[in-house]
This record gives structure tokens, C-alpha cells and sequence, in this order.
């Protein structure tokens, strides 16, 4: 229990360690990765920043974007139900999400079927907006080697399906692993740039079709 807040809502010492889960919680806003989530793939000692960066920085970044997101935004730092979010803010940030759910509900993962977007877009504006924050982190690290992070965040994400698992995976509210990095590739220069996607390439996306949340490119 050591380093938990004293408000903390959710008792660990109640938790399996083989529990493999991280999240945000708005009521007494803290972040709770549980030990089964940090196998050796997630951090390890020796790794470079890029992999740290890739891996349980990417999964940090993505709970901390929870934390300016719809729902959260209704809660104050101390959990209180107290919107920090002006009316402007909200239509904006819906807006933001709409089109992203729009973007996923066109993509087609199996003959017929499609993603549904508004169903995986709470998870999915996390993941985006984690990107853009992890990515602001390696900028301002000197020689960051982008592509071993995108190396090893896709190794992260290379996950096989079957037709019996692939049902209970679309059930789920993130997105398929495999769009947790193309999709996200798709929106930011630096990711163009590294992997060398070009205009006319399946992985190319229009820079006025391409959707950022934060920031002056927003």
C-alpha cells in the first residue's frame, strides 16, 4: 500500500497481483496500474527510452488523457463533482470525438463488419491523445530513436485473433490492437516521417482529414 492516497477508493491489498489492468479513476483522480499489467514486454530495467516511452509511458500517458476527457472533465482534482470544462470545451471536445468515431466506424476489420466507432471511442481518444503526449516527451529527448519505438509499440500491439475470440474482442470498448498503432500512426508527421508513409500509400492520411485534439494543430 505504500505511495496509495489516502483517499483511495479501491483497496489493493484486495487485488490479485496477477491482475492485469491499468486505469484512470476520477472520483479521487489517481492513476492505478496493478502489478500483472508490468511483465517484462511492458518495462524492464535495461530498456532504452524509446522502448520505456513505448510501452509503459504510452500506458501512462493514455490513463493521464483519461483524466481531460468527458467524463472526467465533471470532476474536480479532489474527485468532486465540480466541471472543470466550459460549455465551449465540451462541444468542442464532442465534436473531436464524433469524428473520430466516424473515422473507426469506416474501417471494415472483417468481410461486412465494421468498427463500431462511437462504441470504442472513449478508449480511443485516450489512446490519441496519449500518442500525441508521448510523443511530445521523445521530442525533447535528445537522439530518440522513433523507430525503435515504433519497433516495439507494435510489438506491444501485435496481438493474433481467431474467429472464436475475434466476438468478445469487438465487445470490448478499446479498439482492435492492431488500429491502436496504424490508426494513430495516420495522425501525427512525426509517425510519417519514421516510417516513411507517403502520399498515395494505404497508410496515408490527408492532413485535413487527420484529427488532434491538443494544441495549435488541433
Amino acid at each position: 500500500m505504500v505511495g496509495t492516497p489516502a483517499r483511495a477508493t479501491y483497496a489493493w491489498n484486495s487485488i490479485s497481483p496477477t491482475v492485469t489492468n491499468a486505469f484512470y479513476d476520477p472520483t479521487n483522480n489517481s492513476i492505478n496500474i496493478y502489478p500483472g499489467y508490468i511483465s517484462s514486454l511492458i518495462y524492464s530495467a535495461d530498456m532504452s527510452d524509446a522502448d520505456i516511452l513505448a510501452t509503459i509511458g504510452f500506458v501512462t500517458s493514455h490513463e493521464i488523457s483519461h483524466a481531460f476527457d468527458f467524463s472526467a472533465s465533471q470532476f474536480n482534482a479532489y474527485g468532486e463533482p465540480n466541471p472543470v470544462f466550459s460549455a465551449e470545451d465540451v462541444d468542442t471536445y464532442v465534436k473531436k470525438t464524433n469524428a473520430l468515431a466516424d473515422y473507426y466506424s469506416s474501417m471494415e476489420i472483417m468481410p461486412g463488419v465494421n468498427v463500431d466507432g462511437q462504441h470504442v471511442v472513449g478508449e480511443a481518444a485516450a489512446d490519441l491523445n496519449g500518442m500525441q503526449a508521448t510523443l511530445a516527451l521523445a521530442e525533447k529527448t535528445e537522439g530518440f530513436d522513433y523507430e525503435r519505438f515504433c519497433s516495439q509499440y507494435a510489438i506491444v500491439w501485435g496481438v493474433v485473433l481467431n474467429e472464436a475470440s475475434f466476438s468478445a474482442t469487438l465487445a470490448d470498448t478499446h479498439p482492435l490492437d492492431n488500429l491502436r498503432m496504424n490508426v494513430y500512426a495516420q495522425m501525427f508527421d512525426t509517425m510519417y516521417e519514421t516510417l516513411g508513409v507517403k502520399e498515395g500509400d494505404g497508410m496515408y492520411l490527408a492532413p485535413d482529414k487527420r484529427i488532434i485534439f491538443w494544441g495549435p494543430k488541433a
